[in-house]
C-alpha cells in the first residue's frame, strides 16, 4: 500500500435484546445506513453477547415472526432464508446480516441456551463467529462449524475460527477475537473448553492471541482489530501492553460507554472513558480502544487513517465524526440532516430491521398482556 488508508469501523457489543431493542435496533440500522454512505472502506464488527434469554429471545422464536424474518434473510442473500424457521433462527442474526456484519465474536450469553442454539443461529449467519481462546472441536453441536484460522470472512460465513480476514476495496483487514477466561463461571459451555486457566490472567491469554496476530502479519496484513469480550475494559488495558501488532481493540462485556466531548449521551448514561482511549502496545505503538453500552444503545464509529506501514495515525481521528452515536430519533435525524436521504427508505437495511423488530415487538406486547393467575 502506498500513502494512507482510511477505515471506518462500525461496532457494538452486548446487543442482548430486551424490551428496548424493538425501538433502538431500527435506529441503529438507520445510522449504519447513513455511515456506510459516507465512507467507502467500512468494517462492521459485533463483539459478543449477541442475544440473551428473556422476553425478546422468546418472542423472536414465535412463528408470527416468520414472514419478516424470511424477508430479511432473503434480502441479505442468506441461503435458505426464504424458508427459515423462527424456532431455530435468531432474529438477532438476521439483524446482524441486515447491517452488513463482517465478523462477530463470542461473548458469554451466546452459550446460555446451550451449544445447540448457537449451531442453529450460525446456519443463517453471513459472517463467521470468532474466538481464539476456546476449543470447540469436542462439542457435538459445534465441532463441524470449526474451520481454519485466518481465512477470508466471506468464505467461512457460519463457521467458527480464531481469526478472519476482511478484504475491503482491495485492502485486507485482520480480525482476531478473544472471550472472557471465566466463561465456565458465567454460562453453560457444553463440551467447549478453555485454552487458558479459567481465571482472568492476561499472560496466558496473550500467548494465545499473539500467534494469531503474528500469522496475519506474516501474510502481509498490517491492519489488525482485536474483538475482545473480557467483561471489564480494564482487562483489555492490561492485555494490550503484552501484544504487538494490534491497532484497534474493541472491548465488550462491561456495558461501559466510551464517548468524546462532541457525542450526544443519553440521559442517565455515564461516560467511563474517552472515545477512543489511546493505549500503547508492547512495542510502544498506539492502539485505539473503543467500547459501547448494551442493548443497541449506541453505534460505535471509529474513522481512522493508517500510514503506508499500516500504523495508526492518532491525529487522523476527528472527534466530530468518530464517537458513540446514541440510537435515538434525534440523533438519527441529525445524522440524515442535509443528506437528501431519509431513514427507513424502502429497500434499506433500516427498513428491513424496522419490519423485523416490529414483528417481534408485537409478539412481546401480546404475551405481556396475557395475565396468568
Amino acid at each position: 500500500m502506498s500513502g494512507t488508508y482510511t477505515l471506518q469501523l462500525l461496532h457494538a457489543s452486548d446487543l442482548e435484546a430486551a424490551l428496548l431493542a424493538t425501538s433502538r435496533a431500527p435506529n441503529f440500522a438507520a445510522l449504519v445506513d447513513r455511515f456506510n454512505a459516507q465512507y467507502a472502506n467500512t468494517l462492521t464488527v459485533i463483539s459478543g453477547d449477541g442475544w440473551i434469554p428473556g422476553p425478546f429471545y422468546a418472542a423472536e422464536g414465535d412463528m408470527t415472526v416468520a414472514t419478516s424474518l424470511r424477508a430479511t434473510l432473503s434480502a441479505t442473500g442468506v441461503v435458505g432464508g426464504a424458508t427459515a424457521n423462527p424456532l431455530s433462527t435468531r432474529a438477532t442474526i438476521a439483524f446482524m446480516d441486515a447491517i452488513g456484519t463482517n465478523v462477530a465474536s463470542f461473548g458469554n450469553h451466546e452459550f446460555d441456551g446451550g451449544t445447540g442454539p448457537i449451531n442453529d443461529a450460525l446456519g443463517v449467519a453471513n459472517f463467521p463467529y470468532l474466538t481464539s481462546n476456546y476449543d470447540f472441536t469436542a462439542d457435538p453441536n459445534l465441532k463441524s462449524r470449526v474451520t481454519t484460522d485466518g481465512q477470508e470472512a466471506l468464505a467461512i460465513k457460519g463457521k467458527i475460527a480464531s481469526s478472519a480476514v476482511v478484504t475491503i476495496n482491495g485492502e485486507r483487514i485482520g480480525v482476531v477475537a478473544d472471550t472472557t477466561q471465566v466463561l465456565n463461571q458465567l454460562t453453560s459451555l457444553g463440551a467447549v473448553t478453555g485454552k487458558t486457566p479459567y481465571v482472568d490472567d492476561m499472560d496466558p491469554l496473550a500467548k494465545i492471541v499473539q500467534p494469531q496476530v503474528d500469522a496475519l502479519l506474516a501474510k502481509g496484513i498490517n491492519k489488525i482489530v482485536l474483538s475482545s469480550h473480557l467483561q471489564e475494559y480494564q482487562l483489555e488495558q492490561q492485555l494490550i501492553p503484552k501484544l504487538s501488532g494490534v491497532d484497534v481493540v474493541i472491548s465488550a462485556g462491561s456495558h461501559e460507554l466510551f464517548a468524546d466531548s462532541t457525542d450526544v449521551v443519553s440521559p442517565g448514561d455515564r461516560v467511563a472513558s474517552d472515545y477512543p482511549t489511546l493505549l500503547k502496545d508492547k512495542d510502544g505503538n498506539t492502539v485505539l480502544q473503543v467500547n459501547e453500552k448494551n442493548e443497541y444503545a449506541y453505534v460505535g464509529r471509529l474513522v481512522v487513517q493508517f500510514d503506508a506501514q499500516g500504523k495508526i495515525i492518532p491525529a487522523s481521528v476527528d472527534r466530530t465524526v468518530s464517537g458513540s452515536y446514541a440510537t435515538t430519533d434525534a440523533v438519527v435525524q441529525a445524522a440524515y440532516a442535509g443528506s437528501g436521504t431519509v431513514p427507513f427508505a424502502a429497500g434499506s437495511r433500516s427498513a428491513l430491521v424496522q419490519n423485523l423488530f416490529g414483528a417481534v415487538g408485537k409478539v412481546i406486547n401480546v404475551k405481556d398482556g396475557n395475565l396468568q393467575g
